[in-house]
């Protein structure tokens, strides 16, 4: 049942990348792979939503990073999308944390919301709790 199961699945995958093709024509499927400044160092988390309202999707990296190793305190990096694949460059944000890290309307005004947890050894080496972002702004929450 299992084997059966993974080869529907296969099958599936390679139709819906044989459909995705043929919907672009001759064109690549896939474009080069273009690389992106994060905003800071050891990227830990990724996600991927409408954050600043423009219908278009945006990049949201957790950096563990400012600098290593003096600052390592947790940093969002914000990569507005352009809605043709392409980001602007990255803005930057402390966040107190960089693990675990999520998108949703927290607080029900029809804005997304990141909230950002920290990831402490123990409760002397942090800095106060994560961060929750909404409306363009972060401020820090304990």
């Amino acid at each position: 049942m299992v084997r059966k199961n993974a080869v529907l699945c296969l099958g599936c995958i390679v139709f819906l990348l044989l459909a995705a093709k043929a919907s672009l024509g001759d064109d690549e499927l896939f474009r080069p792979a273009q690389s992106y400044f994060s905003g800071g160092y050891y990227a830990q988390a990724v996600a991927i939503g409408d954050v600043n309202g423009d219908h278009k999707p945006d990049v949201i990296v957790s950096n563990r990073c400012l600098s290593y190793p003096d600052d390592c305190h947790g940093l969002i990096g914000v990569l507005l999308g352009n809605g043709d694949g392409t980001f602007q460059p990255v803005a930057t944000y402390p966040s107190g944390g960089y693990l675990p890290m999520s998108i949703s309307d927290v607080n029900g005004d029809g804005k997304p919301d990141l909230i950002v947890g920290n990831s402490c050894l123990t409760s002397q080496d942090c800095d106060g709790g994560g961060a929750l972002a909404g409306c363009g702004k972060m401020d820090a929450a304990t």
